[in-house]
């Protein structure tokens, strides 16, 4: 049996604590079955800022902070309308002052959800409540589209450009495509390009002399890992609905930020998806879910072509 607005929204608000919305004084109590396509998507500003809106206009810029700790999320996601935007708007900025919501050129009807600096812990704790309440949604649930990207930003704070190297070479080193795009969940794309390049790569790690972003191969803001901000921005994944998958790709930027910090792993090691994979189990407490997605790579990879099959809750 279908459930009205209204219904659905009581069952939100007992997870999320966010009040249904309200239109001219009356609860949203039509029906599933009226057409969603008669239901104008909001273009309150309020609500989704501008593409060139930035995480500080709302949040206060980080000051002091451990090192390689936190990381922004951008996570693009489709068939926005007047109930999802409602809740991601207000359960993601007004109740937990986590992201804000911006529209992107690449979405057709969509937003990208855009955090503030956080830990591991916090967004998966945030986001992964976030989740469970858009399913409750139903078909005014968000999705994620072939098109739709999640971009990790990394602190870069007591960064050093040896292990700005670590990591930039890591992901785009010909030995570890297969491994990268399995764990990103999609192969490579015209916004989030591997470049590939093992003499560049091996000559370049090496030079720690000069500044990182001078001396790149590429300088594009459309490449895997951009480093054209003041960040080191992991732009491979694919956007997910699914907690598990979402949060193995959160891992992951996590996990290659700490893999590759002082002290942890040499320079040959910092390259090798099997020292990596030695340092997520053993760490699997805090990365479970990357674990599991490492497993099944591992028994999976004699595959001529293995990108990961999702299927959206």
């Amino acid at each position: 049996m279908s459930s009205t607005k209204a219904e659905l929204w009581e069952r939100i608000y007992n997870i999320t604590g966010v009040f249904p919305p309200v239109i001219n004084d009356n609860l949203l109590d039509y029906t599933p079955e009226e057409d969603i396509d008669q239901i104008e998507p909001p273009h309150n500003e309020e609500f989704i800022n501008s593409y060139n809106t930035r995480y500080n206009t709302f949040f206060p810029t980080v000051g002091k902070r451990k090192p390689f700790t936190l990381m922004g999320i951008e996570l693009e996601l489709e068939e926005r309308n007047e109930l999802n935007v409602y809740l991601a708007y207000h359960f993601l900025f007004t109740k937990h002052k986590y992201a804000f919501l911006k529209s992107d050129g690449s979405l057709q009807n969509g937003f990208e959800i855009c955090s503030k600096p956080a830990s591991l812990i916090r967004h998966k704790e945030i986001l992964g409540e976030f989740l469970v309440a858009n399913r409750l949604l139903g078909q005014y649930k968000l999705k994620k589209q072939p098109s739709c990207g999640l971009h990790v930003h990394l602190d870069t704070y007591k960064m050093s450009e040896l292990q700005k190297n670590k990591i930039y070479s890591f992901i785009n080193l010909i030995s570890n495509k297969k491994f990268i795009f399995y764990i990103a969940g999609r192969d490579n794309n015209r916004y989030a390009l591997v470049h590939n390049n093992d003499k560049f790569i091996s000559e370049q790690i090496f030079n720690t002399t000069e500044n990182f972003t001078t001396t790149l191969q590429s300088k594009s803001r459309y490449d895997a890992v951009n480093i054209t901000n003041n960040t080191i921005e992991l732009r491979m994944a694919a956007a997910s609905t699914n907690n598990k998958s979402l949060f193995s790709r959160i891992e992951f930027a996590d996990a290659i930020m700490k893999f590759t910090a002082p002290g942890n792993v040499n320079i040959k090691e910092s390259m090798d998806i099997t020292s990596f994979s030695n340092f997520v189990n053993k760490n699997k407490k805090i990365y479970p879910n990357l674990l599991k997605v490492i497993s099944k790579y591992f028994e999976v990879q004699k595959a001529s072509d293995i990108i990961v099959d999702e299927v959206e809750e």
